[in-house]
């Protein structure tokens, strides 16, 4: 079956199947809310010791699922997003839900500032010595963007993002992007916005933006490595795209660079002497 149809109720169905059997008694169980971090997490965790699956639904349903699996068994923890969490001073809402230690797992490996310049190694010529300084560029070209986002969720604005392209507002030599444009974009997009006066939130989100926030918080790692495949491909002359970045992204990041993070610790605190996870 492809992967896009499996239902929230049908995995559910597997894993109490799955989870009980002889060959995965000793084995913990990690839920997961994408592909995409699926196809990492395989690499970092032990196959021996754990298994990575992915709950279909989004956030809500992965913790959904997570409670009642653990019901009846404790070797299933969760790993979501942070999104806003960090920013908002919010903890995760499950103890067995842990989170990243910034808004996604992109931006995890966005930071690393040697995976990033591994990746663009692989694609350009700029020299290494400027790499920390365009990643840098790169996240402060999204803090608007960012911050509309971060405004949205937390107070319910009714805003959609999703389709809502912006190769066509960014100059990627100035690194300016335009903002008004961008927010008639998604309010086009968002029938049931409960503001939809572009300049009341132009000036709303500008104000927000001013904070010092941190970026590897605020941005979303989506956008970082749209934003990444824009910059390359202009530069470049020739497409590349986020997925392909996404992809470099995974491969170079590796066990050694998750052990710094405090996911990892918060993962290994939790499993204790009982189980061993992840890769040596």
């Amino acid at each position: 079956m492809n992967q896009k149809d499996v239902t929230f109720e049908g995995k559910m169905n597997e894993l109490r199947m799955e989870i009980p059997h002889p060959n995965n008694r000793k084995k913990v169980f990690i839920l997961l809310e994408g592909d995409s971090d699926v196809r990492l997490y395989r690499k970092l965790c032990n196959a021996d010791t754990s298994k990575v699956e992915m709950i279909p639904g989004g956030k809500f349903k992965l913790e959904a699922g997570l409670k009642m699996l653990y019901r009846t068994c404790e070797r299933v923890i969760g790993v979501r997003d942070a999104d806003f969490l960090h920013l908002n001073g919010e903890k995760s809402p499950f103890d067995l839900l842990f989170l990243t230690d910034f808004h996604d797992m992109e931006m995890m490996m966005a930071a690393r500032d040697d995976v990033f310049s591994a990746v663009f190694c692989e694609f350009s010529q700029e020299n290494k010595v400027g790499h920390a300084v365009l990643k840098m560029n790169l996240l402060e070209s999204l803090r608007f963007m960012s911050c509309f986002r971060w405004y949205n969720d937390s107070n319910s604005i009714g805003l959609t993002f999703e389709h809502v392209g912006f190769n066509d507002l960014f100059d990627i030599k100035s690194f300016n992007f335009n903002k008004l444009l961008y927010i008639e974009k998604v309010i086009l997009k968002s029938p049931n916005a409960k503001i939809k006066d572009s300049i009341l939130l132009l000036s709303i989100i500008e104000s927000l933006s001013e904070g010092n926030h941190e970026l590897l918080q605020l941005c979303n790692g989506h956008d970082f490595m749209k934003i990444t495949a824009l910059y390359l491909s202009k530069s470049l002359k020739k497409g590349i795209g986020e997925d392909t970045i996404a992809s470099i992204f995974r491969i170079a990041y590796n066990i050694n660079h998750f052990k710094t993070t405090q996911l990892y610790k918060d993962i290994t605190a939790w499993a204790a002497n009982r189980w061993h996870i992840f890769e040596s």
